[in-house]
């Protein structure tokens, strides 16, 4: 009888004896009591999700007293620009967050010397298998959101879909229906006229996606041109993008056309019920070769419709996952048209629009798992893949 009540009082006493060592941490921003180290130094739960959902959001925050507030347990979330401040002064180091969410850094840590690097293996494979990991690494990242982050992401994927609802009505945030009039140039034009002065390369007609009628070539030439001044006014309506410095802005926006593009052309398909690819003037260039008006010799339309429409149509991709990849696509992680300070703004970015579509879906049915959700977002960021 005696031997198991020792036991326990035994195990009772060696925790209490440690207790006062766990107590005697406290955190380096605000003085309240600290579990273990967060992103470097002592910090308390609270203070350590402060600094990664400002770190996540590339959050700017404005003091109302010249920065002269003093940062206590009591009133810690009176500013949060002192706040992120002493947070930073404390020894917070932000990179921390970055490798934290980063499926890329995380991915290099799990290889060993002795496996081949991803560029040895089949591409297909190693695209699914670095999806898989990336997806199960933001779902575990996301599972440890707070209600009001959640309510930040949820509120950031409703104001993609209204950069989109603003775009298609012709009205940018950046020029809005300002330069309707101008006369598209003939000749050809630089790429930093086209970026600042869209509507040289075409007007901005109404969108019309609807495969009314079959394309001539001439419609497909407008579409296009109509397509990069869509590219345009939507990439200078997100805030994360012009961000970036004006090289930086230009370099990603020639190089992200194509692939943001063809996302778009392929999502309205879908919703058009387009056999084909569904262009924005009402025409559409058809996936059968006799009705095609130019020759499609490496079958680009074939591939397009049965690696995006296709698959797209089968998981019924919403209006919000649509808007979210687009960005997810635009920002890509691998990047090398930037500079060195873009680029980790630019994997900064993406994962905050990863982590969004992932609340997405675990928000959007209330009987979706964790596990069900993440295998959705796997399936989605595939066609990151296919696009690049």
């Amino acid at each position: 009888m005696n031997g198991p009540n020792e036991q326990v009082f035994s195990v009772t006493l060696s925790s209490s004896s440690d207790a006062p060592k766990r107590a005697g941490l406290t955190c380096r921003v605000c003085g309240d009591v600290a579990n273990c180290k967060h992103y470097g130094v002592n910090a308390c739960n609270g203070c350590k999700g402060f600094f990664r959902r400002s770190v996540t959001r590339n959050s700017i925050y404005k003091c109302r007293r010249d920065g002269s507030c003093q940062i206590a347990k009591e009133q810690r979330n009176s500013c949060r620009a002192c706040r992120l401040q002493q947070c930073i002064d404390a020894g917070m180091n932000p990179r921390a967050v970055q490798f934290e969410l980063d499926p890329i850094q995380l991915n290099k840590s799990t290889d060993s010397p002795g496996k081949a690097s991803p560029s040895c293996r089949p591409k297909g494979e190693s695209t699914l298998a670095n999806t898989r990991k990336s997806s199960s690494k933001f779902a575990e990242a996301a599972m440890q959101t707070d209600h009001d982050e959640s309510i930040f992401l949820k509120g950031l994927s409703a104001a993609l879909v209204v950069i989109n609802e603003r775009i298609v009505k012709n009205k940018s945030s950046s020029e809005i229906d300002v330069n309707l009039e101008d006369d598209c140039e003939k000749e050809t034009i630089t790429l930093a006229v086209a970026f600042e002065h869209p509507t040289r390369v075409h007007p901005r007609t109404d969108l019309h996606f609807s495969p009314d009628r079959l394309a001539t070539t001439e419609d497909a030439m407008n579409h296009y041109r109509r397509c990069l001044v869509i590219h345009f006014d939507w990439i200078k309506s997100l805030n994360d993008f012009v961000s970036l410095s004006h090289v930086d802005q230009l370099s990603l926006a020639k190089d992200r056309f194509c692939a943001c593009t063809w996302w778009m052309i392929g999502y309205k398909s879908v919703k058009s019920g387009c056999d084909g690819c569904c262009f924005s003037n009402g025409t559409y260039y058809p996936l059968n070769r006799d009705l095609q008006p130019l020759s499609d010799a490496s079958d680009c339309v074939g591939y397009f419709f049965d690696r995006l429409v296709k698959p797209m149509r089968k998981l019924a991709v919403d209006e919000t996952e649509y808007c979210l990849l687009r960005v997810i696509c635009l920002f890509t992680q691998d990047s090398t048209v930037v500079s060195d300070a873009g680029l980790v703004h630019i994997r900064s970015s993406r994962e905050k629009y990863i982590l969004a579509l992932f609340n997405h879906q675990a928000k959007r049915n209330e009987h979706t798992s964790s596990l069900e959700a993440a295998g959705r977002l796997a399936e989605l960021l595939l066609f990151v893949s296919v696009l690049s």
